[in-house]
């Protein structure tokens, strides 16, 4: 059994190597970071899922003179969570619905945390509490 906190950690850094890297990975060459786990053709496919997933979230300057743009309402998504989504959603299931969702720019995080609270919602009541470091951001979840 694939440890998830090393197959995510190893993900994240494999990630991390391809985005710096000035020559691209071969196949071979990304699943060598995995070696010493014992992956099925299943994880083998998230991993290549997740490394091709678009980026496509730019990160925005923030500027005081800058009018604001009117949000338009969001339709529900029926899009459906990729694999290493879920992955991440099943990790903070298994914490006890505790912990952070590192994952990289346009990956889907809130995406990704709105399937989380979904799940987490289906199961009990409770309280939520989400924190974010701008209020760009915050605007997200209204």
């Amino acid at each position: 059994m694939v440890d998830r906190n090393s197959f995510t950690e190893t993900l994240r850094a494999v990630s991390e190597i391809i985005r710096t890297s000035p020559e691209p990975l071969s196949k071979d060459e990304i699943l060598s970071y995995f070696k010493d786990m014992e992956l099925g053709q299943e994880k083998k496919d998230m991993i290549f899922e997740y490394l091709l997933a678009p980026h496509d979230e730019e990160p925005q300057e923030n500027s005081e003179t800058e009018e604001p743009e009117k949000e338009e309402p969001k339709e529900e998504s029926t899009r459906e969570l990729r694999g290493y989504q879920q992955i991440a959603i099943d990790s903070w299931a298994d914490a006890g619905f505790k912990g952070i969702l590192n994952m990289a720019t346009g990956t889907g995080k809130t995406f990704t945390a709105l399937n989380a609270i979904k799940q987490k919602c289906s199961l009990e009541d409770g309280v939520l509490l989400i924190v974010v470091p701008q209020s760009e951001i915050a605007k997200q979840w209204k």
